[in-house]
């Protein structure tokens, strides 16, 4: 709409079928992604960038921020990747939006395989609904199951 373009037909009946709250929380949702994207970027991976490597240009804080939040903006596209349920292989990203991620040694690369392959089992089978890990804490959420009644 924004673009002058009309909204397919298919939009507007999914939109109609949705209630207007979930609406609004996927919306707020998409944005605090891409907001915590930005951030990321900006305060990690960007955090030493200091020259551009296709002109060698200095890269300055503005510039990083707005190629922080130019990669969040296509990062977060549903346009784009259709969905959030898989992940974006190294070289799509290094092709399609210019985000290089380096390549991890070898061992460290089977160690992630196998820790995926693992924490996709334990939401699989478990009530564990979310896992977060660093150096400083460890955070666990489990889905709370009414007992059944005899």
């Amino acid at each position: 709409m924004r673009r002058g373009q009309p909204v397919p037909w298919t939009a507007v009946r999914v939109i109609d079928t949705l209630d207007k709250k979930e609406l609004a929380e996927a919306i707020t949702a998409s944005d605090y992604s891409r907001t915590m994207a930005s951030q990321f970027l900006q305060s990690y991976k960007f955090r030493h960038w200091r020259v551009r490597e296709s002109s060698r240009q200095e890269v300055t804080a503005e510039y990083r921020e707005n190629r922080a939040d130019t990669i969040a903006a296509a990062l977060v596209s549903h346009e784009r990747w259709k969905s959030h349920g898989h992940a974006i292989p190294r070289h799509v990203l290094w092709q399609e939006i210019q985000l290089r991620i380096d390549e991890p040694a070898p061992d460290l690369e089977r160690a992630m395989v196998r820790l995926w392959a693992l924490l996709n089992w334990v939401f699989d089978k478990t009530n564990v609904l979310k896992f977060i890990t660093s150096a400083n804490y460890r955070y666990v959420r489990h889905e709370v199951r009414e007992e059944k009644q005899p």
